[in-house]
Parts: C-alpha cells; structure tokens; sequence
C-alpha cells in the first residue's frame, strides 16, 4: 500500500537583484477503513507507506513474507536571495519536514 508522490519546483528572478527559489516534496497516503471488522491477507512481503487502516471492530493484517510499515517525509525548502548595487547580498533560507507515519486502529 503505497503513497503518491508529488514533487513542485518554483523560481521566480525580479530586477535582477531578488529572486526566490521554492522546492516541495508531498505525499498522498492511502486510507482503508470499515465500519467493521477489516481482514487483510497477502501472500507475499507487504509494505504499508503513511498508510492509515483503521476498523471499527477487529482488524487482522497476515502477509505471506514480511510485514512491513514505514514513513513518508514532506519536504519544503524555500531560499530568498536579494542584492544591492554594493554587491551586498542577502540570503535566507527555510527548510521544514514532516514525517507522516503508518497507522493501525
């Protein structure tokens, strides 16, 4: 069960003395939820990625190999550069992540 992945880039230059630069990297989990009790059968590894399965009685996940569950990372990363007729130059920049992980309930 795996997430879908989106990756932006974005410049923009102004004057010829500012411009930004902005990157993301986000993900799209799957949800798989019932009311009910939820089996799930696999005969082979299985790997759930920022998944989120939930059941609203018993809930059984059996894989025929292994059973894996792991993360996704949200990314954003934004640098601001600005400059002057001195050759003074100004730079910022942010950096964020967001670790989304594989539930069960």
């Amino acid at each position: 069960v795996d997430a879908v992945q989106s990756v932006g880039s974005q410049s923009v230059t102004q004057n010829g003395q500012h411009h930004w630069e902005a990157d993301s990297t986000t993900h799209q989990g799957s949800t798989i939820s019932a009311g009910g009790s939820l089996a799930m059968q696999s005969g082979n590894d299985t790997t759930f990625k920022g998944a989120k399965v939930s059941a609203g009685q018993d809930l059984v996940v059996v894989a025929g190999g292994n059973l894996t569950a792991t993360t996704v990372t949200d990314t954003s990363k934004y640098n601001n550069v600005a400059a002057d007729d001195k050759a003074r130059k100004e730079t910022s920049r942010t950096y964020d992540e967001t670790v989304i992980g594989t539930t069960f309930s």
